[in-house]
């Protein structure tokens, strides 16, 4: 097993592993959509996320393939939250979870966060996603603020 930054050799398993996390996260958000322009937009961001300092991708190769992945970055929310960490995407391919991957990709990070002077970092999560709720909340992650959406 082998943690890889994500780069231009290796972002077509990166977008494959965002489109299988695309299509999960569907049961949880009638909004989301996994179409030609999602496919765009997914590589337009990851190649500037790519470029820029304050941000990291990863993936984890095991068995000769790429199985899992992490995104994040360090925003300035406002005025009296800066330099929050975000973790933005993370999968886990279903073959491979139960393993501890997850959790090594998130210690990475935090590594990573940790050596930019950033203490906090935080992340969203589906309400619905129970298995995913309980496995941040054993990361350590815990509720503080709550997204709402409504449709117009």
């Amino acid at each position: 097993m082998k943690i890889v930054k994500i780069t231009k050799s290796n972002v077509e398993a990166a977008l494959e592993l965002n489109e299988e996390l695309a299509l999960f996260e569907k049961r949880f958000d009638k909004k989301s959509k996994v179409d030609d322009q999602m496919r765009r937009e997914s590589r337009k961001t990851f190649e500037k996320k790519m470029k820029e300092r304050n941000s990291l991708g990863l993936l984890v190769e095991q068995d000769g393939e790429y199985v899992a992945f992490l995104t994040g970055w360090i925003m300035r929310k406002n005025v009296w939250r800066t330099n929050i960490g975000y973790l933005c995407n993370l999968y886990v391919r279903p073959a491979y979870r139960r393993k501890g991957l997850a959790r090594l990709l998130v210690k990475e990070f935090e590594k990573w966060l940790k050596s930019r002077k950033v203490r906090y970092t935080e992340l969203s999560v589906y309400p619905g996603n129970d298995v995913a709720i309980k496995a941040w909340s054993v990361m350590g992650f815990k509720p503080c603020m709550l997204n709402m959406t409504k449709e117009i």
